[in-house]
């Protein structure tokens, strides 16, 4: 079964969900994880991965530095993987389609714009129509439609007045947000294959559990008066709109430690204490009342080259 972890208790499986929104601070790898479990489980399975940025994705992994990734990235099973998945980031106008095992540079700034245009022209070919040569638009046609998408931090988009230093020329608004991941839904719909069977979609997205927009921009904005608390722009949490759009959704979450507290040097078991539980809770929208839950610690161990991170399951 797809998970978000190398090594997940056999008692925690994630429903089998045609759409999952996944949000607050999951760790690096999960879109990692669960693409490489779902294909694991699925040897036919295409998975395309839409990222906002290539930086962001590729300087995450490697803070996290996930000691399960570092192990297994070079064995024939997971370069098998990563060879079959398509990871598109946003270039100038269009896109650019890499595996994972390609190296890519001079990537342009994304943005919503350009992610709905890739939404819009990705599709796959029918009847006799013939591929394009072009490199830029070919990456967007399939022979066989992809049996996941995976977009991740789609909020990047939001949150920022810029992106890789290039100013946003938009003010980010709950309808542009909303717009998108409807885009990616109905990119889903005219994916189904001949079977009828539709891609499922996952949205990694880590803001999206605090994140609050504006509904609109008022058209008063010139005339309007900073110091009237009246007349500022009400923002409206995004979440509880978002959920709507999902079969699932899965929320991860962190325990706070006390500013004051001291840590043991007592042993390992006391020095797991020390570690702030991290805990995750998937339940069916139309369903909030029945909730699964999991919890862990990240645990930092040096390895014989660096410091890197484990999963640990003791509580």
């Amino acid at each position: 079964m797809p998970s978000f972890f190398p090594d997940c208790p056999p008692n925690f499986l994630l429903p089998d969900s045609k759409s999952l929104l996944v949000t607050g601070p999951f760790h690096a790898s999960a879109p990692v994880h669960f693409a490489y479990s779902s294909r694991s489980e699925n040897r036919d399975a295409r998975i395309v991965l839409i990222a906002s940025s290539q930086s962001a994705l590729q300087r995450s992994l490697k803070d996290f530095d996930d000691e399960w990734l570092s192990a297994h990235s070079a064995t024939g099973q997971f370069m098998d993987w990563a060879s079959d998945v398509k990871i598109l980031y946003m270039i100038y106008l269009l896109t650019c389609a890499i595996t994972m095992l390609m190296e890519f540079s001079g990537s342009y700034p994304p943005s919503a714009a350009h992610l709905c245009l890739l939404l819009s022209m990705f599709h796959t070919l029918k009847g006799n129509e013939i591929p394009e040569e072009e490199w830029l638009v070919k990456n967007l046609q399939s022979l066989e439609p992809p049996s996941l998408i995976i977009l991740c931090e789609p909020s990047s988009y939001f949150v920022s007045s810029s992106i890789d230093g290039v100013e946003s020329l938009t003010t980010p608004m709950l309808p542009a947000y909303i717009n998108l991941v409807s885009r990616a839904i109905t990119l889903t719909s005219n994916l189904a294959d001949t079977s009828g069977s539709f891609p499922k979609l996952v949205l990694f997205d880590s803001r999206v559990s605090t994140l609050k927009l504006p509904v609109t921009d008022r058209p008063s904005v010139l005339f309007r008066n900073p110091n009237d608390a009246t007349q500022r722009q009400s923002l409206q949490q995004v979440l509880p709109l978002l959920q709507h759009f999902f079969e699932h959704v899965a929320i991860f979450e962190q325990d706070q430690l006390d500013a004051s507290f001291i840590p043991s040097s007592q042993g390992e078991e006391d020095e797991l204490d020390d570690l702030p539980k991290k805990r995750l809770k998937v339940y069916r929208f139309q369903n909030v009342d029945d909730i699964t839950e999991l919890t862990w610690r990240e645990e930092r161990k040096m390895t014989s080259t660096r410091n890197q991170t484990f999963f640990n399951w003791k509580m």
